[in-house]
């Protein structure tokens, strides 16, 4: 996982998410199951040291 403290002391991580539409305009959305409980969420996963955005992102909607 990416993360860092820039001056300030603020910690940062980096993740990527995808969104899904079908021809009809309707989004896949999952409900979360940990906190924030009951909030609405879409396929999305941390990016890995060296791992480009459009890398962590693909396999999301497979998992």
């Amino acid at each position: 996982m990416s993360w860092r403290v820039p001056e300030g002391g603020e910690y940062w991580h980096e993740s990527a998410g995808v969104s899904v539409c079908d021809p009809g305009g309707r989004f896949l959305f999952f409900e979360r199951t940990v906190f924030p409980v009951s909030a609405l969420t879409v396929a999305a996963g941390h990016v890995g040291s060296g791992e480009s955005p459009e890398q962590a992102a693909l396999p999301q909607p497979l998992t």
